[in-house]
């Protein structure tokens, strides 16, 4: 089968699918080792992002099941229950808003320093003596 064929699912050779799929693993790859910086942080923030969906899910659907029982049309549970279970998800969203925050805070404040470290110490395994011809005004700029 040459390249100008193409098979039944609709465009793309065998060969062109290992291509693609060896260019993914790949791009992959590299994607991955390029945040490996900030992988705990992108994690962090992909299941924080998912409680905080699911509480505001679950926020609106206790928010409607209180209406509910506030105007008698359904009864599945009393509505004391039920404004306990609001005001418990709205605790819960602000725990993992602070949670959030915090890690994220912590990671930041981390990658910073080791940043500083990084750049601090070149300057201090840098030669200096060369750099003494020229004006101070000229290094700044």
């Amino acid at each position: 089968m040459t390249r100008l064929e193409t098979n039944c699912s609709g465009g793309q050779t065998d060969a062109d699918m290992k291509l693609f799929d060896k260019n993914n693993k790949q791009i992959f790859a590299l994607f991955f080792s390029l945040l490996k910086a900030n992988r705990l942080r992108a994690i962090n923030n992909i299941i924080a992002g998912l409680l905080i969906v699911f509480l505001e899910f679950l926020f609106v659907w206790f928010t409607k099941l209180t209406i509910d029982i506030a105007t008698n049309s359904k009864e599945t549970f009393s509505f004391k229950t039920a404004a306990i279970l609001l005001v418990l998800t709205l605790f819960c969203q602000i725990g993992v808003a602070a949670w959030r925050s915090r890690v994220n805070a912590m990671l930041g404040a981390r990658a910073t320093n080791k940043l500083q470290l990084e750049i601090f110490s070149h300057w201090l395994s840098a030669s200096w003596l060369s750099l003494n011809k020229f004006h101070s005004a000229d290094l700044i700029n």
